[in-house]
């Protein structure tokens, strides 16, 4: 009897630690984290042109935005030797973090025409919400052909503002 009663002692122990244990007062913090990203976006929102004809009004220079925004074509007609069309087009940011101009390049094969850009440059930051003005200068230089269509492209790349 003597083994059971100093079991049953240890077994009250026991059972004492073990709800001592669970009796022990507990707390918990809990941290739920969210980032939500912003997003880069520039679109030309307008654009007009003009030319350099004051006696004569034969050249049509003339500007329009595709839908989107996202891509702008310039036309000069009946343009002659000497003839200079002069576009001017809103860059905006239209996203939710400021966009750094990355790269402006010119893509001009012909030797008939000179295309130039001002008003915006590499390195130019825009800010939301904010505008930016590229103006293109077409001028046709005297070697151009008659009746002749001459094609180029401007690329505009842009990024976050901190890089």
């Amino acid at each position: 009897m003597k083994k059971f009663g100093i079991m049953f002692v240890g077994l009250l122990v026991a059972l004492g630690v073990t709800a001592a244990t669970f009796a022990g007062w507990t707390d918990q913090l809990v941290i739920n984290g969210s980032v939500a990203t912003g997003e880069l976006d520039l679109q030309f929102t307008s654009c007009s042109c003009s030319d350099n004809e004051n006696l004569y009004d034969v050249g049509v220079p003339s500007c329009a935005i595709k839908p989107g925004g996202k891509e702008a074509n310039i036309t000069v007609s009946n343009a002659y030797p000497g003839y200079v069309a002069t576009c001017s087009l809103v860059i905006s940011n239209v996203g939710t973090i400021p966009a750094k101009i990355t790269a402006l390049t010119v893509n001009n094969p012909n030797s008939e025409i000179s295309v130039g850009l001002s008003g915006v440059s590499v390195g130019d930051i825009i800010p939301v919400p904010g505008t930016k003005t590229l103006t293109v200068t077409n001028t046709v230089n005297n070697n151009a052909q008659e009746e002749t269509t001459y094609t180029y492209t401007i690329t505009i790349d842009a990024g976050q503002f901190n890089q």
